[in-house]
C-alpha cells in the first residue's frame, strides 16, 4: 500500500518541532525511528496532515550519568544503550534487556521514549511532547 498525502518536516530544532506540533495539532504526528509509524501509514490507518521529523534532533539523543543518576534522551537508540559504558556499569540489566530488542538494524533506528507521543492526539499530543522532549529517565545508581 502506499501512504496518504501529507506535508514533510525536518525542523533543526526541539523548540521548533514543539512550535510546528503546536501549530498543527492533531493533524501532526512526529516521526522518530519509522518503525511503528510507517507501517501505519501505508496501510492507511492514520492519515496525518503533516510529518515533523524529529530523528535528527541531537538535543534528544544523550545518555549522561552525573548526580547519582543515568538520563537518557528520548531519542538515544536501543544499540546506543545497549553499547553504553555508563549504562553497563552502573545498570547491567538494562544492557542485558536491550540485547534482546528487535534486531541490530532496528536497534539502530529504533528510540527510547517517542512512542507515547505517537498514540495521543490534538493537546494531548503537544503536552506529551513537550514532557517528553524534556523528560529523562532517572535510574539511581
Amino acid at each position: 500500500m502506499k501512504p496518504p498525502v501529507f506535508e514533510y518536516e525536518r525542523p533543526d530544532s526541539l523548540r521548533a518541532a514543539l512550535d510546528s506540533l503546536t501549530r498543527h495539532g492533531s493533524k501532526a504526528k512526529l516521526l522518530a525511528g519509522g518503525y511503528s509509524l510507517i507501517p501505519m501509514l501505508n496501510l492507511r490507518l492514520i492519515k496525518p496532515g503533516r510529518l515533523i521529523d524529529v530523528s535528527r534532533l541531537a538535543e534528544l539523543q544523550y545518555i549522561v550519568e552525573e548526580f547519582g543518576q543515568l538520563r537518557i534522551g528520548a531519542l538515544t537508540t536501543h544499540n546506543t544503550i545497549l553499547r553504553s559504558s555508563a549504562i553497563a556499569a552502573n545498570c547491567p540489566i538494562m544492557v542485558e534487556a536491550y540485547r534482546h530488542v528487535a534486531n541490530h538494524s532496528i536497534r539502530n533506528r529504533g528510540s527510547t521514549k517517542l512512542l507515547p507521543a505517537q498514540r495521543t492526539s490534538g493537546s494531548s499530543a503537544v503536552a506529551t511532547s513537550a514532557k517528553i522532549g524534556r523528560k529523562t529517565s532517572a535510574v539511581t545508581l
